[in-house]
């Protein structure tokens, strides 16, 4: 590999901290996700041998098994990730547009927070929306100011402003879409469930919960998979 031994130590266990950092949140859900898809209520069912101080259960410490999964990725060379990223690309978008038909389909619309009047005005309302903006903001500013590190010229892109439409068209785009989609599954959820659930891996885990029929063990499934590429996707950078 090149640029000498130090170099490559370094990282591999820069990108294993954050391949931990990463797995102990979404990846770490998503495979217990995945594990309970085809081992159905023996996994769902599982009973906690752990204390309630240790803020996590025995199913999840289990998912931790897959982490071996991720310990060579750190040393895939950027250069070499353009067809991985393109896969993980396919299989989140699909997975995000499976679940909004899902959700929609099952709620016979898009649930009634859409239709729902807004309950502040005034201050409350515009800081709310400010406050809204910001999150957005900040979840896609690393990524998009860190664009360069991957395009810069001479190394991986082909033109100096190879990052430059992605950051102006592609990031607020994506950002859009994937906010709607969020909005709508979360509604359309709301109508089955009885309760807003924001997050998609809770809503996963709340659909196994509900039903272990075949449809929704594939479906949760294809599902977990999709978010844990995203999250492995990850680890190289």
């Amino acid at each position: 590999m090149r640029g000498g031994f130090w170099p490559v130590l370094n990282r591999i266990v820069t990108g294993c901290i954050w391949m931990g950092i990463k797995l102990i949140g979404g990846g770490k859900v998503s495979v217990k996700i995945i594990l309970r898809s085809p081992t159905g209520a023996c996994f769902v069912n599982l009973r906690n041998t752990l204390p309630a101080s240790s803020n996590t259960d025995t199913a999840s410490i289990i998912s931790f098994v897959f982490i071996i999964i991720s310990l060579p990725l750190p040393m895939i060379p950027p250069e070499k990730l353009q067809l991985p990223f393109r896969i993980t690309f396919v299989m989140i978008t699909a997975t995000m547009f499976g679940m909004l038909g899902w959700a929609v389909h099952a709620a016979g619309g898009p649930g009634a927070l859409m239709h729902s009047p807004t309950t502040t005005s005034g201050s409350a309302f515009s800081w709310g929306a400010v406050f809204g903006l910001q999150s957005l903001v900040g979840s896609q500013a690393a990524a998009c100011l860190g664009q360069p590190d991957w395009t810069r010229y001479h190394s991986y892109a082909r033109t100096p402003n190879a990052a430059l439409f992605g950051q102006l068209f592609t990031a607020p785009l994506f950002v859009i879409v994937t906010s709607v989609c969020g909005i709508l599954i979360t509604s359309a959820a709301a109508t089955m469930y009885g309760e807003y659930i924001w997050n998609p891996f809770e809503l996963l885990l709340r659909v196994q919960e509900h039903s272990l029929s075949p449809a929704a063990r594939a479906g949760t499934f294809f599902a977990g998979l999709g978010f844990l590429t995203d999250q492995l996707a990850l680890c190289p950078k």
